[in-house]
């Protein structure tokens, strides 16, 4: 899924910098300031949340996109992620995806 959604990014003309591992994801992020963020709320290394919180530690403001295959009720009653964060459930289609990156970096 990984390469597939970096590959459609890179179709539609967006610059991404692209790691499979969080941690290599905060050195990309320390390089360059990215548009937005997108990862799985469950990880190896550490969770979406604590991702996205060390990247906020440089950039308060940037937006994110999380994705998971667990429902969003079942994030939100454990308190995984508030119920306001962008999150799209897999499956999803190609289609999904782009329009709800768009609208994320258009707001």
């Amino acid at each position: 899924l990984f390469q597939l959604l970096t590959e459609v990014l890179l179709s539609c003309g967006y610059r991404v910098l692209a790691s499979e591992r969080p941690l290599a994801a905060l050195e990309l992020a320390r390089n360059e300031k990215p548009d937005i963020v997108v990862t799985d709320v469950v990880m190896p290394e550490m969770s979406g949340r604590d991702l996205v919180a060390q990247v906020r530690q440089t950039y308060p403001d940037i937006k994110v996109l999380y994705m998971s295959g667990y429902p969003r009720d079942t994030i939100t009653a454990h308190g995984i992620l508030g119920s306001d964060v962008d999150l799209l459930n897999k499956p999803f289609t190609l289609d999904e995806f782009q329009v709800v990156i768009r609208r994320i970096l258009d707001s």
